[in-house]
């Protein structure tokens, strides 16, 4: 027995020298699966904690936050064994890019952070403006949100650069002849970024604007603007992706962007109406003077036009602060009943196509006989 139990000695301990790397491993993923349990759960009372207090910034970090803070624990966790694994398992005690790993780890989970952020940020942004809670435009924002991003990227790279101990003058000389090709080789993509770039510093429109290019028969409304081409959503619904080099070349109207609507109209009466005409119009012009939609900044009128084939025409023209579509389809309705009242309440009638035949008496020597001849 004391032989048998000798030998389980020696063979546990041999287990233990060889093979005790195993339960570090373990012990690490534990520590992690722990890590991530913890995180997890006090980050999302965080989250409502901030959610219910109304503090969106706040919680748009918490937001960003677990996913690249749990993956980092992970690929530093993996390092870690790796570095086990090798060291004691497989006798490879040089093992020299831990560092390097790991800060490529980190750097990259960071600049994810920043990217999340940022964009839980600009949707935040985004609401409160279409909300009127901000005087920023989503275009502003949009714009801000894509420079942003170049720039959080470009600082990565550098990071990279940095972290990998890389020549930056070796790279900056082969990024200028790199770059130079590139051009040649691609003036169409550098002439729709320059387009999207004018775009977002001059404004000619932003996302949710109605936009027409007559030029190009397109017209709807603007759904994302990038830095290559633009999404135009019709009045179809369906979506037509526009080069922002197009932008440039042709001429855009943003009927979003009006300050007044006008209503334009040619109202045809009967010429046996003609002696009610001139005050059928001293009334159409009180109404117009009396409403309250029509800006009476600008000159309002109903005025004799001219005297068609088949009606006498009046000429009826006002402006509207009402903008939108279907308000100002309201508004037209509207005023055109109260111009057909003024003009039933003079007993007059609204003219049509007429053709009038003149009879005259047959002459003399006309008769049936000669009809038949």
């Amino acid at each position: 027995m004391e032989s048998i139990y000798n030998a389980l000695r020696i063979m546990n301990s041999a287990l233990e020298g060889n093979y005790g790397w195993v339960s570090e491993v373990l012990a690490i993923a534990f520590i992690v699966i722990l890590f991530n349990f913890v995180a997890k759960w006090v980050l999302r009372k965080l989250h409502e904690r901030f959610k219910s207090q109304k503090r969106y910034f706040s919680d748009s970090l918490v937001r960003a936050l677990y996913r690249p803070l749990s993956y980092y624990v992970w690929i530093f966790a993996f390092v870690l064994g790796l570095q086990l694994v090798l060291e004691r398992g497989l006798n490879y005690p040089n093992f020299s890019y831990k560092q390097i790993a790991l800060s490529l780890a980190f750097i990259g989970c960071f600049i994810w952070f920043l990217l999340r952020w940022k964009n839980n940020v600009t949707q935040y942004l985004i609401s409160m403006s279409r909300n009127k809670e901000i005087t920023l435009d989503p275009g502003k924002i949009d714009a801000i949100n894509k420079l942003l991003t170049i720039f959080i990227l470009f600082v990565g790279l550098l990071l990279f650069l940095e972290a990998t101990n890389s020549n930056l003058n070796t790279l900056i000389a082969f990024g200028g002849v790199g770059g130079l090709a590139i051009a040649f080789a691609s003036q169409e993509i550098i002439a729709n970024f320059f387009g999207g770039l004018m775009i977002y510093l001059n404004q000619p429109f932003s996302i949710g604007d109605w936009v027409s290019l007559p030029e190009k028969n397109i017209e709807g409304h603007i759904e994302e603007i990038g830095w290559y081409m633009t999404r135009i959503r019709t009045f179809e619904k369906r979506p037509v992706y526009v080069p922002n080099s197009i932008f440039t070349k042709a001429y855009v109207v943003t009927p979003s962007r009006m300050t007044h609507r006008r209503f334009l109209e040619v109202i045809g009466l009967r010429y046996a109406d003609m002696p009610a005409i001139q005050a059928i119009i001293h009334d159409i012009q009180d109404m117009l003077k009396n409403h309250k939609k029509i800006d009476q900044s600008f000159k309002s009128f109903a005025l004799l036009k001219g005297f068609n084939q088949s009606s006498v025409d009046i000429n009826v023209c006002c402006f509207s602060q009402v903008t939108d579509g279907f308000e100002f389809d309201k508004l037209k309705q509207e005023l055109l009943m109260n111009i057909y009242k003024i003009i039933s309440s003079h007993g007059a009638e609204m003219a049509f196509p007429t053709t009038q035949i003149e009879i005259t008496k047959a002459p003399s020597n006309f008769s049936s006989e000669s009809f038949s001849r």
